[in-house]
C-alpha cells in the first residue's frame, strides 16, 4: 500500500476508510506444571505452523522440548538450516511466536495439522 501512496494514489482510491478495529482474542497458553500447553493459530502458505506460544512464555529456554501430535522437536533453533533437509524445527518467528516447520517440507501436511491442534512444550 505504501508503494501506491508514493505513487500518488489518494487513500480513498485504496478503499473505504475503516470504521472501527477489531482486535483479536488469541487463545490463552496454559501452564501445567512443567509443561505450556499452546495451540496453532495459523498455518501459512508454505505449511509452517504458528503457535500461540510466545518468546516470551518460553522465556527463550532453548532447550524446551516441543511435542506436536506426539512428535518430538527436541530443542527451539535458530533457523531452518540448523536441522537437515526433511527435519522437523521449532523457531521463534517473525511475529514472536513459536513456530514448527520442516526444512524444505511443509509441517502442515506431513504432520496433518489444522488450526487449534495442540502444541506442548517441555521446560
Amino acid at each position: 500500500m505504501a508503494a501506491y501512496l508514493s505513487l500518488g494514489l489518494q487513500p480513498e482510491e485504496l478503499g473505504s476508510r475503516i470504521a472501527r478495529i477489531t482486535r483479536l482474542n488469541l487463545p490463552t497458553v496454559k501452564k501445567l506444571g512443567n509443561k505450556l500447553v499452546g495451540q496453532i493459530i495459523h498455518i501459512d502458505n508454505f505449511g509452517n505452523l504458528v503457535s500461540n506460544v510466545s518468546r516470551r512464555d518460553l522465556d527463550m529456554k532453548k532447550q524446551a522440548k516441543i511435542r506436536i501430535k506426539n512428535k518430538p522437536i527436541p530443542a527451539v533453533k535458530c533457523t531452518f538450516s540448523d536441522v537437515e533437509p526433511g527435519e522437523l524445527v521449532a523457531y521463534i518467528g517473525s511475529s514472536e511466536f513459536l513456530e514448527i516447520g520442516i526444512n524444505l517440507g511443509s509441517a502442515s501436511q506431513i504432520l496433518k495439522t489444522k488450526i487449534g491442534d495442540k502444541v506442548e512444550v517441555l521446560l
